[in-house]
């Protein structure tokens, strides 16, 4: 039950403002990144690269992150999308954790003037029996190696200078300090972006 001062908003597009983004190929991806969303950016993305045949994709991205190995698909999917398709993604907003690998994957990785990233280790919670568990860590350090070989392969830091910055804690970058590290390309207004 809300109280009377309660105030509940919806931002979601109307279904035709939807579709002129897809068919301008800008992909709107403002959620958490598990099973759903990959699944829901899947069809968009194969929709906009296979059925409309764009050459030129544009990935807005707002995330707060997620599961590692959904980002890792979304991550896959546009990493190999088919030439001569360029597919850039932009985060804005906000751009956390799993959010991070993902923007790795565009042809450009942008960000807009006042979007913070944030990375940080893998986390997990394991229950079962104790070597069940044992193996699952002997996994997850497997799949930290993997990410943080995409952290890493565009950018200024070294694996090393990465787990320095990420064990245990949890590093905020603004925008400035995403270039200086080349985790980001160029810093850009939206307006530019989308076409305005």
């Amino acid at each position: 039950m809300t109280g009377q001062n309660d105030v509940r908003v919806s931002l979601t597009f109307p279904e035709e403002i939807q579709r002129d983004l897809l068919h301008r190929g800008i992909l709107v991806f403002n959620e958490d990144i598990d099973a759903n969303s990959l699944d829901l950016f899947q069809h968009h993305f194969l929709y906009v690269t296979q059925k409309l045949g764009l050459l030129r994709v544009t990935v807005l991205l707002t995330t707060n992150g997620g599961a590692l190995d959904c980002a890792l698909g979304v991550y896959d999917l546009i990493a190999g999308a088919p030439e001569p398709c360029q597919v850039d993604v932009v985060a804005n907003g906000y751009c956390y954790s799993a959010g991070v690998i993902v923007l790795q994957a565009g042809k450009r990785r942008l960000i807009t003037p006042n979007t913070v990233l944030m990375i940080h280790e893998c986390s997990t919670v394991q229950f079962g029996k104790m070597t069940e568990v044992e193996e699952d860590v002997r996994f997850i350090k497997r799949l930290e190696r993997r990410v943080n070989e995409i952290l890493t392969k565009r950018s200024k830091l070294s694996l090393t200078a990465l787990s320095r910055r990420t064990k245990g804690k949890n590093w905020w970058l603004m925008p400035e300090e995403a270039l200086k590290w080349q985790l980001v390309d160029d810093i850009v207004s939206l307006s530019d972006i989308l076409r305005l």
